[in-house]
Formats: C-alpha cells, structure tokens, sequence
C-alpha cells in the first residue's frame, strides 16, 4: 500500500500546531471508530461479510487503517492496526520517540472502544521500504486463524509478516471469480496466498494452475487448498518466476480465466529477474493474450500502483475499466485498486 499523501501530512500537521496533543483529532477518531464499529458490523452481516475493514483513514488527522478478522473455529474476532509512517514521525534525534508515541494513543483509543470485545490487537507499521525488506517476517508469534469468505475459508497470519495473507479490497473479485468458474480453467499468476485459486475450485473450475516465486506463498497456497478439501492433482502450483514461466510454457493448456495481480516492483534476488510494472505489464498480458487465453477467455488485471495509466492502445484486445464493481462496501478509500477485464478483441462485438 501506498504512504500517506501530501494532503493527509499537512491535514495533521496543520492540526498539530492547532493542538500540540492533537487531541481534536483524536476525539473525532473515538467517535468516528464507535460509530463504524457499529454501522461496519451491521453492513458486513447484511452483506455476509465477516473479516472486513472497520477503518479506513476516515479522519485526516489520523490517517490508519483497521481491519477485524473472525475466526470461524472460535468465532473470536481479531483486530489488525495498520500506521502509515509519515514525515512528521521522526524525532530531531533521530529515534522513534514521537512514532511510538501516536502509535501507542491510538492503540489505547482502539482497546477503550473495544474494550473486551476483541480477542487480540496486532499492530503493523508501514513505511517506504526498499527491495525485498517489506515481506520479511516480523514476528515469530504464529498467530494463524481460520476466517471465512464466501464458501471459502482461509488462512490468515495475523501476526508474521505486514500482510495477513488476503488483501480484503479483492474480495469483491474472488467472489466473482467464484461465481464465474464452474468448468472453466484458470491461471493465476502471482498467486501470492492462493485465494483466488480457492474460490475458482470451490466454484467448480476444471483445472487451476498457480504460479509464484515464493515457497512461502505457495506452500501457504497449498494449505489453504487441502483446508477447503480441493484435490491438489487438480490445482497446481508452480514456483517460478512469472515472466520465465510464460516464455516457457506457451500453447501447453489454454485458460479461461487469468488473474493478474503483480507488485508495482520486484526485484529477486533468487533469479536475479526484476519486475517493474508500468514497463514489464504490457508485453506479459499481450504474452497471455496470444499464448495463454482462449477464445472466449477472460484475464482479470489489477493493480494498486496509484500512479499507472493504462494505454489500452499496447494491448491486442479489449480493455475495459470494472474497477467500480470491484471495490468492496467496507473500503472508504475507492482509489485501492484499479480492475480491468481484457478480453480477445473478437469478444467486444459478443
């Protein structure tokens, strides 16, 4: 996820010099958490919904995100407090002093509205962080629950790593995917988790393959699978590099679905390969276009790089914007993700 914005550095700034406590800011966080914390609560049943985002940046002067998990073994509901490092967290010493500070009111603020109503508060810091540091492990604790969604259920990681292991802003697409996989094939290219490759199996999909560089992701992947008794002979997974991985396995099985969900940059260390999207994008969904989708098939591409432009011009097919249809109710933040559906250019006429 992206840092704060310029906007959002100045609103707390602005708000600091106000009130070097900034307690304005922070009786408007309490209201406004009490009051998602019920309306959140009321949506997500009404819409099925129970591991969803209960804040999401509402009030400038606080610019986090918050995130409620249930586990459906224990039914125990779980919180994920994300802080977005920004300019004004750095002490003139050089220590986190001011840093440890907010973090540490605005948790006391969440437990006192929450009080005895949450098993658990786990605490993630983001900041710009460089290669390959931002999926290293931050704890040791282990603390994996069980959540559902839809007919699928799967593992998240409340404690390890910055990600839990499913990015909630997709879960309109999973669903959808879901619903649209019944005897279909599906690619899924850097599958991180696998939820996706869940969801298609659970719908019915003929045949999945799910590709990645990461054992960890894969083997995480394979768990979620065998949770949701799919039969692994059916879903493959594959560890490799994406890009290696379409040169080399052209006109095998065509697909029907593809999902394309690739970091905005990656830079491995265990091929030496480096991903940059806004330049490697094109010709990797022209490769699936011609190589990898059939007639009638359907690639699904996401991103979250705020700053990408398509040019549907680069591209042989039919591009169109769904991004709309697939931000969820609970995300207050519409600019998460942006979603597009490329198909063959002989299926825009159909």
């Amino acid at each position: 996820m992206d840092s704060l914005d310029s906007q959002e550095h100045s609103n707390f700034i602005s708000e600091s010099k106000k009130n070097q406590t900034g307690q304005g800011g922070l009786d408007m966080f309490r209201n406004r958490l009490r009051k998602n914390k019920k309306e959140m609560a009321k949506r997500a049943k009404q819409n099925s919904v129970q591991s969803y985002r209960l804040y999401d940046k509402d009030i400038p002067q606080v610019p986090v995100v918050i995130d409620l998990y249930k586990d459906i073994n224990t039914t125990k509901e779980y919180l994920v407090f994300q802080y977005f490092r920004g300019p004004f967290d750095y002490s003139e010493d050089g220590n986190d002093r001011i840093l440890d500070e907010r973090i540490s009111t605005i948790k006391e603020i969440i437990l006192e509205v929450f009080q005895s109503s949450i098993a658990g508060l786990y605490v993630k810091l983001r900041e710009k962080k460089k290669g390959s540091s931002q999926y290293e492990k931050l704890s040791q604790e282990r603390k994996i629950i069980t959540i559902q969604e839809g007919n699928a259920k799967i593992l998240v990681n409340l404690s390890d790593y910055l990600d839990t292991g499913i990015f909630l802003d997709h879960r309109p697409l999973r669903l959808k995917i879901g619903r649209e996989s019944s005897g279909k094939n599906l690619l899924n290219l850097f599958c991180y988790t696998g939820a996706f490759t869940v969801h298609a199996g659970l719908g019915g999909a003929k045949y999945t393959t799910s590709v990645d560089l990461s054992n960890t992701y894969l083997e995480w992947a394979e768990k979620n699978l065998l949770l949701n008794q799919l039969n692994l002979s059916m879903h493959q997974l594959v560890e490799a590099d994406i890009m290696e991985w379409v040169k080399e396995n052209r006109e095998k099985v065509k697909y029907d679905t593809i999902i394309l969900d690739p970091p905005t940059f990656s830079n491995s260390k265990k091929t030496g390969s480096i991903w940059d999207l806004p330049k490697d994008c094109y010709g990797l969904i022209q490769s699936l276009i011609d190589y990898y989708l059939s007639d009638e098939g359907v690639i699904y591409f996401s991103t979250n790089f705020r700053k990408f432009q398509m040019e549907s011009e680069s591209i042989e097919g039919h591009v169109e914007d769904i991004s709309e249809e697939t931000i969820p109710f609970d995300i207050r933040e519409k600019k998460i993700h942006r979603t597009w559906k490329i198909t063959k250019k002989a299926m825009q006429n159909a």
